[in-house]
């Protein structure tokens, strides 16, 4: 098969996955019960194993793919039947006779999640079929990648469903990230940080989510690094990644995730703007306009420049006196109702 985007990093020797295919068949002789592998847990994305890995326990380390390694994958896909649930048969049907190979680095937004859910999932050596959008679970933007050839097919319906084929040909060796160099380690989270970014931008947001958690992860240990300028970097890196893990939770309209990550960043820097600006957006969104004017307000003052912060200040006093109009109808309702079945009873 053609290669795409051919690169001189090292890459590990492929596994003959013909010579060895026995072997594989031997552990798993036909599709395995199906893992939902989306990051909604939503059944969406149903990963069957059809050839378990060959790769030899002495292998173990760099059998499994890491965020932000490079590989090399044979990719196949069919449409499927939409709701059509049974397990996948994983030899006929395929767009292609023969698989398409992709050699990409992974969790840097150049596939979509459904193939780069799969791979993460996979050993060296493993091929599996996904069945993407089974029983019209999740959004089909999760398995949509015009640079594969996956969208749908018809301009009345934007559901569709198709099987990928995966086979995960080469992976290269990475790092465990506590093992690395504690500058290594800085420059992983930073590029890590850049490719959530990536993720963020195509409205991608849970995944962005989870890999700006990553940042905030493994940048929580800095004692052992000794450049000032470097250190200084990552600090401010950590804190960049949980304010825009609380962006990404306002996105998802998860307020409480985001007061969360919010919290995280007040500890350390009481006064941050962006932070207090999208804290109290969450409060808003609760209907809790006490907080959310408490935190605008003290938004407002740290940045008086800022017309956004001054925009939703006047939308939560206006939404706030409402709601207090709304609650005085209902309370005097309800006066005048009880003053009724008294005059009644009399």
């Amino acid at each position: 098969p053609a290669k795409e985007e051919a690169s001189s990093a090292p890459v590990e020797t492929p596994v003959d996955v013909k010579n060895e295919a026995a072997a594989a068949a031997a552990v798993a002789p036909g599709p395995t019960a199906p893992t939902d592998i989306s990051a909604a847990q939503d059944g969406s994305l149903r990963k069957y194993v059809v050839r378990a890995s060959v790769a030899k326990p002495v292998e173990e380390e760099g059998v499994t793919p890491t965020d932000g390694a490079r590989m090399e994958v044979d990719f196949q896909w069919r449409p499927v039947a939409t709701g059509s649930g049974p397990a996948p048969d994983a030899t006929e049907g395929w767009e292609k006779e023969e698989p398409r190979r992709l050699d990409f680095v992974l969790g840097d937004c150049l596939h979509c999640d459904a193939v780069e859910s799969a791979i993460a999932s996979m050993r060296r050596g493993e091929t599996c079929v996904v069945r993407c959008g089974a029983d019209r679970a999740g959004d089909p933007r999760a398995w949509t990648d015009a640079s594969l050839g996956l969208a749908p097919a018809g301009e009345n319906d934007s559901f569709f469903s198709v099987d990928l084929r995966l086979t995960l040909v080469a992976a290269e060796k990475e790092k465990d990230v506590m093992e690395m160099e504690p500058e290594d380690r800085v420059r992983y989270a930073l590029g890590r940080k850049d490719a959530a970014a990536k993720y963020f931008k195509a409205a991608r947001y849970l995944t962005a989510l989870h890999k700006y958690r990553l940042v905030w992860d493994v940048l929580d240990y800095l004692k052992d690094v000794k450049d000032p300028q470097m250190l200084e970097e990552a600090r401010t890196a950590r804190l960049q990644a949980k304010l825009n893990e609380a962006a990404c939770a306002l996105k998802l309209e998860n307020a409480a995730a985001a007061i969360k990550s919010c919290n995280e960043v007040l500890k350390d820097q009481p006064e941050n703007e962006k932070a207090l600006y999208r804290r109290g957006s969450a409060y808003l969104s609760q209907g809790e306009y006490l907080l959310a004017e408490t935190d605008l307000k003290r938004c407002v003052e740290a940045s008086p420049e800022n017309q956004e912060a001054r925009r939703l200040l006047a939308q939560c006093r206006s939404e706030a006196k409402q709601e207090g109009n709304s609650q005085k109808d209902v309370y005097a309702k309800m006066l005048t109702g009880a003053g009724k079945r008294r005059a009644r009873k009399r």
